[in-house]
């Protein structure tokens, strides 16, 4: 299993040769701070490279790469029939591995209108909130199953990892042994979820160095109030990967998270290891029962994000993003759940 993952680790730099490198309370989310975004919907054309790459001849790529390059220069870069960069890009599309990973995702994935649609919308209303940001090229590929990177966002583009949403019980994943409470997140309804967020993460105005547990909790929760913003339509549970019933645990018990973090006193906390054991992904959080999601810290920054928006009503996603301060984002929100 450990020679999938290096297989798979070593194969991605082939892919980039141009770089140097239904929720219990889902109908009150408007009452808890959701600000609804309305932008006509914009047109995404996904550009689909596994598929470009792999229809080519692999006898003969060096006569095929000529016509792949001016849509995939990102992928392919100036030198790309350099003897080395051929020889890795050989290599990528007759491993094994990768061959039968791009076959199943051919299967899960024969064309991508209603992800298209979803972006349409979602980058919209990204653009209606950040005039100033230019809208990203999106694309597919094949990654050799690089888990902890199922999306990423380099400038102006967005890299989907088609491999890393054949659906939780995939046997790709089985054999990689990845846990079964991060591989919820690997199905296609997690994808737009997880493009957003990415592009969120550079919005956010992050100088303070010795962070405390509330400001991790409040960052992560921008980030999540920026899906509610950009997918309005979109669960909780895909929004923040959880199991519909973990979403309802949340809930049920809210006031007593929030009363545990109190009475540890912990918000202020800068341990890492704290931060870890609320924000870090697990199947469970430390200090509550199995039954309990982990990143509750994510959770409940979430909620303090959300009725802070709430109650301040001429506050903008950028006025938000541009605000460091958790303490006063805590005070002005008024969370005090079960009062």
């Amino acid at each position: 299993m450990r020679a999938i993952k290096r297989a798979g680790i070593a194969l991605l730099s082939v892919l980039l040769l141009s770089l140097s490198f239904t929720s219990c309370k889902q109908q009150g989310q408007e009452g808890q701070g959701f600000k609804r975004l309305q932008a006509d919907p914009v047109k995404v054309k996904i550009h689909r490279y596994e598929q470009a790459l792999f229809q080519l001849d692999a006898n003969a790529l060096q006569k095929g790469l000529p016509g792949l390059q001016p849509d995939f220069s990102f992928f392919l870069g100036e030198n790309y029939l350099a003897p080395e960069n051929l020889s890795r890009l050989n290599g990528y599309v007759s491993d094994t591995l990768i061959r039968s990973l791009y076959q199943a995702t051919q299967i899960a994935y024969p064309q991508l209108d209603s992800l298209e649609t979803s972006l349409g919308v979602a980058l919209a209303n990204y653009q209606q909130a950040f005039p100033a940001k230019k809208l990203p090229k999106v694309y597919t590929y094949v990654s050799g199953l690089d888990y902890e990177n199922p999306v990423r966002a380099v400038d102006s583009v967005l890299l989907v990892a088609l491999d890393m949403y054949l659906g939780q019980s995939s046997r790709f994943y089985q054999q990689l042994g990845i846990p079964a409470y991060k591989t919820l997140g690997l199905e296609r309804t997690n994808i737009a979820a997880d493009c957003m967020k990415q592009l969120a993460f550079p919005l956010i105005r992050d100088s303070k160095r010795d962070k405390t547990l509330l400001d991790w909790m409040v960052m992560q929760g921008k980030v999540l109030y920026f899906l509610d913003a950009t997918l309005p339509e979109g669960q909780d549970a895909y929004k923040i990967t959880y199991k519909p019933e973990q979403i309802k645990w949340c809930y049920e018990n809210e006031k007593l998270i929030w009363s545990f973090l109190i009475s540890q006193k912990l918000l202020f906390r800068t341990d890492r290891q704290y931060v870890q054991d609320f924000i870090a992904d697990a199947p469970f959080t430390k200090g509550f029962s199995k039954e309990s999601p982990g990143r509750i810290g994510v959770w409940t920054g979430w909620q303090i994000v959300r009725a802070y928006m709430a109650k301040n009503e001429g506050v903008s996603l950028q006025q938000l993003f541009d605000n460091e301060d958790s303490q006063k984002i805590l005070k002005d929100s008024g969370y005090k759940p079960g009062k």
